[in-house]
């Protein structure tokens, strides 16, 4: 079982871990800062520094099968470290905190967009998905008229490109200006 820093701390960026377990589909940590994949949200990625010096890239982060240990999933190739090994478990803080913005910025368009939404998720190049019925009737609706209602809630809007599709004419209800 991987405690779950992020819970407690989403802004917290490293901490020093023990691995648990070391194998080519992920290396599993006492403790992690990593956000696993899920929720429409992809996992963290980053690196884990060995006690030596030695850098291994995280590319994703995933859960195991139990759902109470956290994956850190390396580059192909890479050398593991052996179980008991002390790390720093540092993420990419920069794409982060982007996925953060993204995150949230979709959860103020399923207030403010006069549509049921049933869902979005933010992908790896920061593109956000917001799953709408929005009838093919209603008027589309510019960003900026979007981000003007959402501004009351929270200045500045962080999400720019996101369109909501009607799914039964593929026809966009929201665009950019």
């Amino acid at each position: 079982m991987t405690q779950a820093l992020f819970r407690e701390d989403a802004y917290q960026a490293e901490t020093e871990a023990t691995v648990l377990l070391s194998e080519p589909h992920g290396v599993a940590l006492d403790r992690t800062v990593f956000y696993p994949q899920g929720g429409g949200q992809s996992g963290d990625q980053g690196t884990l520094e060995l006690e030596d010096g030695t850098v291994l890239p995280i590319v994703n982060t995933v859960y195991d099968s139990d759902r109470a240990t956290i994956l850190h999933v390396p580059a192909d190739g890479a050398a593991l470290p052996p179980p008991g090994a002390r790390v720093i478990a540092r993420i990419d803080w920069g794409l982060r905190f982007k996925r953060m913005r993204a995150h949230t910025a979709l959860h103020l368009l399923s207030v403010v967009l006069p549509y049921p939404v049933t869902g979005g998720s933010v992908g790896d190049d920061i593109f956000s998905d917001l799953n709408a019925g929005c009838p093919t009737s209603l008027p589309a609706l510019s960003f900026t008229s979007t981000a003007s209602a959402s501004n009351p809630i929270c200045v500045p809007l962080p999400a720019a490109g996101i369109t909501v599709t009607a799914p039964s004419s593929g026809g966009a209800c929201f665009c950019d200006d």
